[in-house]
């Protein structure tokens, strides 16, 4: 009986309603910051507000036992709603005090109150706020990248041929043209193929001297792909390969 009294009540955690994982690509459709911190058997995500700086959800993930579970679950609830600078301040302590108070006793207090201050230290470290919000704002760039091409693709798909052949010769006029004049070159858009392939040939010294064949292809292919869509693919008749 005496060794009965002495086990210590293991309630906290016992059905985790923050064990599982956040993805990156998750807090980005959410709008949210993402930031993760792993240390020996414990992985935490959080999902931060990047223009209120706070904490909106959070979860664990850990291959070790009850206690690992408990902190996890500890930890998590006391992070959710706080602003970022409160939650990077819990301590250890705080979170095996918020377990005391609900009558859970860790059996490896030291233990744990180092693993906990261990993912705060490295969250804050190594998974900052400012760089979760630049790794927003990039994934939401390349979001609006994209939405901007696929509207610029739907447009080139209702084009004629006639229209798409014209747009790339007007995109090569000028500069590109004189460039390419200069050493007695030049080049004529022949057709487009299958919606994407620009078949050109080039003229003069551009179809002959193997030294600049190389240079001058990707040169006019960039310009094409800058200037009309970038998925154009450039195809040319006269180089020999």
């Amino acid at each position: 009986m005496k060794m009965a009294a002495r086990e210590p009540v293991r309630e906290y955690g016992k059905i985790p309603k923050h064990r599982g994982v956040y993805f990156l690509e998750e807090a980005t459709a959410k709008g949210m910051a993402f930031l993760s911190a792993k240390v020996r058997d414990t992985k935490i995500f959080w999902l931060v507000d990047p223009e209120e700086e706070k904490v909106v959800n959070a979860k664990f993930f850990t291959y070790g036992g009850p206690d690992s579970v408990a902190v996890g679950e500890a930890l998590s609830d006391m992070v959710i709603g706080a602003p970022i600078h409160e939650a990077y301040s819990i301590s250890g302590e705080d979170v095996i005090a918020r377990l005391a108070a609900s009558s859970y006793f860790p059996f490896n207090k030291e233990s744990l109150v180092s693993q906990i201050n261990d993912l705060i230290s490295r969250m804050k470290q190594e998974h900052p706020l400012a760089l979760a919000k630049l790794s927003l704002s990039e994934v939401k760039a390349s979001e609006a990248k994209e939405a901007r091409n696929s509207t610029e693709d739907e447009k080139w798909l209702k084009m004629s041929n006639q229209e798409r052949i014209q747009l790339v010769i007007e995109a090569i006029d000028g500069q590109v043209r004189d460039a390419l004049a200069v050493d007695g070159g030049g080049i004529d858009i022949l057709d487009i193929r299958d919606d994407w392939n620009v078949y050109a040939e080039f003229q003069g010294t551009c179809s002959s001297c193997s030294a600049s064949i190389g240079s001058t292809f990707i040169a006019v292919e960039n310009v094409i792909k800058t200037r009309v869509n970038e998925r154009l693919t450039l195809v040319a008749n006269s180089f020999p390969w």
